[in-house]
């Protein structure tokens, strides 16, 4: 559940936490999609004298945006009744000083959400508080703008209605810099880089028990990745994992959890290779003691064969377009900027492919007034059949509210940038 967490931010779970026997995802964040304008397609943009440029999003230190959330989750098992599940939240984003962040300059964004999980029956579950803080800048590039962002951070606090609490932080830096939008708002589309590095730590307490997780991520030009993380708990033990994963599918987890884990030891997944008339996955399981198995895995890879890219994600200014009904009552029917952005992203050793589409709108002196995406990951079998085993849905808009919409008009805050 993203609660208006960045756009580029992709779950990425080691493949294991609870460590009692029962393989599940951690939550863990990483495997994010940093993005920057390919040199050839910036320079296409960029050519000419340098006009001013109308900048139509308010940029002044302390201003304030504030944003309704809502979230649906629908998850479907085979065999099984969808399950749905809610979140709530209230957004404040303020537009900060300029700062340094990995020793460049940037502007920093304190985006503030206090949110409220409920399930089907539309009781509450969990609630808690997620601080973000993003580091953006607009930057001029010949006749155009961009608008750059170089990572974020995250603090987020929960409370579950078990009394469970769980504390967690994250640090996302980017190889090259998000590209947000480029100014002047014109048709087109561009594909973005990948490269990232995300660290971060949660810890999970119940009752007297508590559970300390600590992880890195960091994805290459390539778009092969590595994954390290360490368990430790309060009744005693520590624990590692470490996951390769090279750009042509092929995956590789070592870790040292306990005998009765069933993923203790070391699995490889190869690249799918043709067999016959179909494609699979060959899986090596060497557990820290017992005998060596190997599985034929039919290829569960989205579109099968040979992997053709483990992310895709770009961006496209559709050009104007009025905001849809499903933003509120606030900003709908104006007239806007749209982009959308595509992903896609396969995770082998994880067993989960994600993709989604998230349409931002952005009207002039107001900025990003909405942004409404659907969200799909998908979760399979593969260390035996392949099969698909569970699916969930997300839909979820950001919006801005009429009260703040109402005091950006009455400060009259659309900025030109010069």
């Amino acid at each position: 559940m993203s609660r208006s967490l960045p756009v580029p931010a992709l779950a990425a779970a080691f493949s294991l936490i609870a460590l009692s026997g029962c393989a599940g995802g951690s939550s863990l964040p990483g495997g994010g999609t940093a993005q920057t304008l390919g040199r050839a397609q910036r320079d296409a943009r960029s050519t000419g004298a340098q006009p001013d440029i109308t900048n139509p999003y308010p940029f002044t230190q302390g201003d304030v945006f504030n944003y309704a959330y809502a979230e649906t989750d629908t998850t479907m098992s085979p065999g099984q009744p969808a399950v749905k599940s809610y979140v709530d939240s209230t957004v404040s984003e303020t537009v900060g000083a300029s700062t340094e962040f990995n020793g460049q300059q940037w502007t920093e964004f304190a985006e503030v959400s206090n949110y409220t999980d409920k399930n089907s029956a539309h009781q509450t579950t969990a609630t808690g508080t997620l601080t973000t803080d993003y580091y953006r800048n607009f930057v001029q590039n010949g006749n155009v703008l961009d608008y750059l962002m170089g990572g974020y951070t995250t603090s987020d606090q929960k409370t579950e209605s078990n009394g469970t609490t769980v504390a967690a932080t994250t640090d996302l830096d980017y190889a090259s810099p998000y590209l947000i939008d480029i100014i002047p708002e014109t048709k087109g589309s561009w594909k973005l880089d990948t490269a990232n590095t995300e660290t971060g730590k949660t810890v999970t307490t119940t009752g007297s028990s508590t559970e300390t997780v600590t992880f890195s991520f960091t994805r290459n030009a390539d778009q092969s990745y590595s994954r390290q993380a360490s368990f430790a708990f309060s009744g005693g033990g520590t624990y590692s994992e470490t996951d390769t994963v090279a750009a042509n599918g092929s995956a590789e987890d070592v870790n040292n959890f306990p005998a009765k884990n069933p993923t203790n030891g070391t699995t490889t997944w190869s690249a799918p290779a043709k067999s016959g008339s179909k494609y699979l996955i060959t899986v090596v399981y060497t557990p820290t003691s017992g005998s060596k198995t190997t599985t034929q895995v039919p290829d569960w890879y989205p579109g099968g064969g040979p992997v053709k890219s483990l992310v895709s994600d770009t961006k496209k200014d559709v050009g104007s377009a009025k905001v849809p009904k499903s933003c509120g009552k606030a900003t709908a029917g104006q007239t806007a900027a749209e982009l959308v952005e595509t992903v896609s992203y396969l995770d082998p050793e994880q067993a989960t492919y994600i993709a989604y589409t998230e349409t931002t709108y952005v009207v002039s002196g107001e900025g990003r007034v909405c942004a409404v995406r659907k969200y799909t990951s998908d979760t399979y079998d593969n260390r035996q059949t392949g099969a698909l085993t569970s699916s969930v849905v997300e839909d979820s808009a950001l919006a801005l509210t009429s009260e703040s919409l109402k005091q950006l008009r009455a400060k009259g805050l659309i900025v030109g940038f010069r």
